[in-house]
């Protein structure tokens, strides 16, 4: 790993008040990192961990950062979270994606939050994007993500889509002024290109949990994931938009539990074949 540091540091320690580090995962991000990054322009620091860039990913971030850590790629972000909060310097974190902006007001919101010292972590609101639309309902609206929280505090799994785990008290905000503005999938295409490698570390994480495999689970559970999104949450309000999402999210659980079956029996094939060699030994 290669850290770019300038002779100046961007760290403002004079800084009255507790101090903010802005810390964000990159990979060929070019696209969509400046306009994350001029949102976060206040920030006391601003960390960026890049997994091997290859387009102008870097040289846009060396314009608002001197903090640059050069990481080996890896298939999804959760895995270097950890890393990325533990290089902070600050005493508060603000982890941002890429594709994620800041709230309008966010230098008067995010160190109010800070001085305000009766939280470890504050889970805020996302504003939601996919392929163009905004999605008013579903899950993908209807949650709150722990973003901004004490260094100290907080530990993140090392799996795909895991939630940071906090030793303290967490405070959950609904009004819109704290909204993270998300712009998630920018296509179908895009949703099916990250299924394909986030489902292979979904599969990954239910065998380690210990989950067995049943026939019944590809029915039963992309059935489940629909009704709970299009239904549960509400979906059907996005129209044809909620349908889509609640669809192929029910084959993102299919896919899961495909790969899931996968491993499982090729683990009973290498055993088969390990008994198969053994009595043929003997």
């Amino acid at each position: 790993m290669d850290v770019h540091r300038k002779e100046n540091s961007n760290l403002n320690i004079a800084q009255t008040g507790p101090t903010i580090s802005v810390v964000i995962t990159t990979c060929n991000e070019a696209e969509y990192i400046r306009d994350c990054l001029e949102s976060v322009a206040w920030a006391d620091e601003i960390l960026i961990v890049d997994l091997e860039s290859t387009d102008g990913t870097v040289s846009i971030c060396r314009e608002y950062t001197d903090k640059i850590i050069t990481h080996p790629r890896v298939p999804v972000v959760e895995l270097v979270r950890q890393f990325g909060i533990d290089q902070a310097a600050c005493e508060w974190v603000l982890v941002l994606d890429p594709d994620e902006r800041a709230p309008a007001r966010a230098n008067e919101i995010f160190r109010s939050l800070a001085a305000d010292g009766s939280a470890d972590a504050y889970a805020l609101p996302w504003d939601t994007w996919m392929f163009g639309c905004q999605v008013k309902h579903g899950p993908w609206s209807a949650g709150r993500h722990i973003k901004f929280f004490r260094r100290a505090k907080v530990q993140w799994p090392p799996y795909v889509h895991s939630r940071p785990e906090v030793q303290g008290v967490i405070k959950t905000l609904d009004s819109s002024e704290f909204a993270i503005k998300h712009l998630n999938y920018k296509s179908i295409r895009h949703f099916v290109e990250k299924m394909n490698r986030y489902t292979d570390m979904e599969a990954e994480r239910l065998k380690a949990a210990g989950r067995p495999f049943h026939w019944l689970k590809l029915l039963y559970q992309p059935a489940k994931s629909f009704f709970e999104s299009f239904v549960g949450y509400r979906g059907y309000r996005d129209g044809v938009l909620g349908l889509i999402l609640a669809l192929l999210m029910a084959f993102y659980t299919q896919l899961s539990y495909m790969k899931l079956w996968e491993t499982c029996d090729a683990a009973v094939d290498s055993s088969d074949s390990d008994r198969s060699r053994s009595n043929g030994s003997t």
